[in-house]
């Protein structure tokens, strides 16, 4: 809410633009670093002009300048000439806690910017400030194989890990955090090329650095220090950077950045998928309270910003637009996306849409950023490409190097079985006396497969973990089977990893859960309100005895645990031929489906090696 300076009495308390309230000022090592553009030191009036964008941003006429600097010079510990330019401001803003504005009824904050230009390199370290659009059109982030090995050193422990899957499937696990004393030792870097990293912290020599891959950010741990000691040690990263050589890191098994600008001419987005973990972050500590739609000159409409997550949650299919480098959204289900474009900018990706621009997430400093802006500013979202293993994330171009290097192991999990030929149906007809699956039926075929099994329950229909659930010896198996007319579908495979994917906890199911699956196993198989003569426990002595076995062997340290797939749709000799085709670059009728099925194949894998696991796909020769 906007207020006018007679609101308040204001008292000037500003100070005579010395130094001596700045010598006070302590402040963490916490930073954003990035290379100009240009070598040349900002003017005083691109600086002035800059502190009047920033405090225009607060939604608060009685907002002051309680103290500023302007280029004052210097020179670091290690010789490198900066000039200094600080803001300091005090404004007001509602309380939190109250849903409509009382009088008298708000709070002072203070916020500040300080700004190092080094001429080469410029770091920001700032609170409560936004609008610092013009100067982040003159700078350029720290290259990823830079940032993320710059403070890594022989002796560096690494202590944590952020990272996000480049697999955008609904069911894939999302991001996923480590810590550890040293996960150089503790963390299984098996599958770490479907990762890219986020964030990183290092333990050097207990100096503990918190590296942010994606925003440039470097902070750390420890006491407050005076700017001056901020500016010796930003320096001295800045000789880091200058001087950096690469070398080998447990960092180089993840998923690698390329030069997307090089590459640019040569990508064809064919997918958009928007993620809202870092929002849902920012919604959880405070940093983002609410969220609102602007119509023209109606008021604003305050919406629930849980709920609007949901509603927005969607995988977007891309078509080509008006030019080369402009993809369109296809079909969308939700309204909101209808407009939205994707731009491959000279230097990055974007997505534009005035319906996005037209929603506002509110923070918790009185400012407030559209949606389209958090997205694009966060690069919260992932493009795909018809180049299959290449993907788009935290304003970088990723590639999973290993992902058409991985074909002939992938293909090796598939199980080509003749007799799959005869299946055309998942259950078959099924009538008041049916005792079986039909013949020509996926659920017949698994059960006379696994026959020899000790027990088989058929938990389909029941808010199932799986269609069947197999125990033999210390082995547990969940089956999951899916049939399609399809000779080659992406979507049906997509459906059944899915499936897998989502019910892979029941391997870690506490034993009340399990139990309360009794009463249900121990009846008749039904569907469609027809009740047959099919008892869901197909093989073994008991249901009451399947589960004393199945939390028996859940506990014995040398179990095993497998997921097979079941699937009449998949010819293994056409997917390798596609998959090849993939591999050679070349273009044929089912690419699109190729690339979708080879990146649900990689993140079923992933999934599997998460929870330790074996995996199977049972399918036409």
């Amino acid at each position: 809410m906007r207020r006018n300076l007679l609101d308040y009495e204001i008292v000037n308390i500003m100070s005579k633009k010395t130094t001596e309230n700045f010598a006070k000022i302590v402040l963490n090592e916490n930073v954003y670093i990035y290379k100009k553009l240009s070598n040349k030191f900002y003017s005083k009036r691109a600086i002035t002009n800059l502190f009047q964008q920033s405090k225009g941003e607060k939604a608060d006429l009685s907002c002051i300048i309680l103290d500023k600097l302007e280029l004052k010079e210097g020179v670091s510990l290690n010789g490198k000439p900066y000039k200094l330019s600080a803001l300091i401001l005090k404004y007001h803003t509602e309380a939190s806690f109250i849903s409509e504005p009382i009088k008298y009824w708000e709070e002072v904050k203070l916020a500040y910017l300080f700004l190092i230009d080094f001429g080469n390199y410029l770091i920001i370290t700032k609170k409560n400030i936004s609008g610092l659009r013009s100067i982040m059109q003159t700078v350029e982030s720290i290259p990823y194989e830079v940032i993320s090995g710059v403070l890594f050193t022989t002796k560096s422990l690494l202590e944590k890990l952020s990272m996000d899957n480049l697999d955008t499937s609904s069911t894939a696990m999302k991001a996923r955090i480590v810590v550890s004393e040293s996960l150089k030792d503790s963390f299984n870097y098996v599958g770490a090329n479907t990762y890219m990293l986020n964030f990183l912290r290092l333990n050097n020599e207990n100096d503990r650095f918190t590296i942010s891959l994606n925003t440039s950010r470097i902070a750390k741990s420890g006491e407050k220090t005076s700017i001056i000691k901020l500016v010796d040690w930003t320096s001295h990263l800045i000789s880091l950077i200058e001087n950096f050589i690469e070398k080998e890191t447990p960092l180089d098994l993840f998923a690698k950045p390329y030069e997307y600008s090089k590459e640019r001419d040569n990508l064809t987005p064919i997918s958009l998928t928007i993620l809202f973990t870092r929002l849902l972050d920012e919604i959880e500590n405070g940093t983002i309270e609410g969220a609102q739609y602007k119509y023209k000159d109606y008021l604003p409409r305050k919406i629930n910003i849980n709920k609007l997550i949901t509603k927005l949650s969607q995988f977007l299919k891309l078509n080509l637009g008006e030019d080369n480098y402009t993809y369109l959204v296809v079909n969308p289900e939700n309204p909101i996306y209808k407009d939205l474009k994707v731009k491959l900018g000279e230097k990055s990706i974007r997505i534009y849409s005035n319906r996005l621009r037209n929603l506002d997430l509110l923070r918790n400093n009185d400012t407030s950023i559209s949606f389209m802006d958090f997205t694009n500013n966060r690069s919260t979202f992932f493009i795909n490409f018809d180049q299959c293993d290449y993907t788009y994330a935290n304003r970088k171009l990723f590639k999973d190097s290993m992902l058409l290097g991985s074909i002939e192991q992938f293909l090796s999990i598939f199980i080509d079985e003749g007799s799959v030929n005869g299946i055309t149906t998942e259950k078959g007809n099924l009538s008041k006396s049916s005792k079986f699956f039909n013949k020509n039926s996926a659920f017949n075929y698994v059960e006379e497969r696994f026959k020899n099994s000790d027990f088989i329950v058929l938990d389909d229909l029941g808010g199932e973990w799986a269609d069947h659930i197999i125990i033999k010896d210390s082995e547990i198996s969940l089956v999951h089977s899916k049939t399609n007319n399809s000779k080659f579908s992406a979507t049906a495979f997509t459906e059944i990893i899915g499936q897998a994917q989502k019910n892979m906890h029941v391997f870690n199911l506490p034993n009340t859960q399990i139990n309360r699956k009794k009463t249900f196993w121990n009846s008749y198989y039904k569907k469609d309100k027809i009740v047959s003569k099919i008892p869901r426990l197909r093989t073994g002595s008991s249901v009451e005895d399947f589960i004393e076995r199945f939390e028996t062997i859940r506990v014995m340290p040398n179990h095993k645990k497998s997921v097979y797939l079941m699937v009449n749709f998949i010819s293994k000799k056409l997917l390798e031929t596609n998959l090849n085709k993939l591999k050679l670059d070349l273009d044929f009728a089912q690419r699109k489906e190729a690339i979708q099925i080879l990146w649900q194949i990689s993140s079923l894998i992933a999934s599997c090696r998460e929870h330790n696991a074996s995996v199977y796909i049972i399918c036409k020769p």
